[in-house]
């Protein structure tokens, strides 16, 4: 899928591969380094996921709560403001990634605890 789906390939491992000096993502590189991880003749489709689910624009969904950590490197790509009142964003200063999904810990941050709150809150308001 990271392949033909998702581009993400600021997530591959580069140590052992001739694209270590990537720096700039350029669609022939990607998929000559696909045909060179799967052994197939690979197509990557950086419109997939877009195309797939409709678009940026998600305002017509609902249900769904967005968090994020600003320690994550990820956050950058996710939805960092509140679309609806069904699509709230948490944005948590002090959160890496998926920290607000584990289980609590004393050493948790003030606004870790908030978020988990905020979630829960949002997850009972459904039922």
């Amino acid at each position: 899928m990271i392949c033909t789906h998702v581009n993400q390939l600021a997530s591959i491992v580069f140590d052992e591969c001739q694209y270590s000096s990537v720096t700039q993502w350029d669609i022939h590189e990607y998929t000559q380094f696909c045909k060179k991880l799967t052994g197939m003749s690979v197509n990557p489709d950086p419109n997939w996921l877009i195309t797939q689910f409709g678009g940026k624009d998600i305002t017509s969904y609902s249900n769904i709560l967005f968090s994020n950590g600003e320690l994550d490197p990820w956050s950058g790509g996710g939805v960092l403001r509140t679309l609806t009142s069904g699509l709230p964003a948490v944005i948590i200063p002090n959160g890496a990634h998926h920290l607000d999904m584990r289980a609590h810990n004393p050493d948790d941050p003030e606004d870790v605890q908030q978020a988990r709150m905020k979630e829960r809150d949002f997850i009972k308001s459904l039922i």
